[in-house]
């Protein structure tokens, strides 16, 4: 599969900064290019998957991403803690947070320094 610059993904990905972060947008202009999807497309699409996974974690349950990783929720104990500013003790509740744990095909392309061959 090539963009519409006739690169590879994988010689697309190597061509960008990499000590930049990815916005938003970025992630929406990058998918549209390898994917030959427009921009319109691909950003209700990650719509609904931010909808879709928000509303799955809400309810307690998991998703998967596969090749990617596990979105699911952890519950973070009650415990003392201190006002930085004042020093104060202060309790802090229990809370549910979300948790990412990253598969291993994600692991292994990080480590080599190369993007998941899709």
């Amino acid at each position: 599969m090539k963009d519409h610059q006739g690169k590879t993904p994988i010689t697309f990905f190597s061509t960008l900064r990499k000590e930049s972060n990815m916005n938003k947008s970025e992630l929406i202009l990058k998918t549209a290019q390898i994917s030959g999807v427009s921009r319109k497309d691909v950003e209700k699409v990650l719509e609904a998957a931010v909808t879709v996974i928000t509303a799955q974690l809400a309810e307690g349950g998991e998703a998967t991403l596969p090749g990617l990783g596990k979105l699911s929720v952890t519950v973070r104990a009650a415990r003392d803690g201190r006002n930085p500013a004042t020093g104060e003790t202060m309790h802090l509740p229990a809370k549910k947070v979300p948790h990412f744990g990253a598969a291993k095909a994600l692991k292994d392309a990080v480590a080599q320094g190369q993007p998941l061959a899709g």
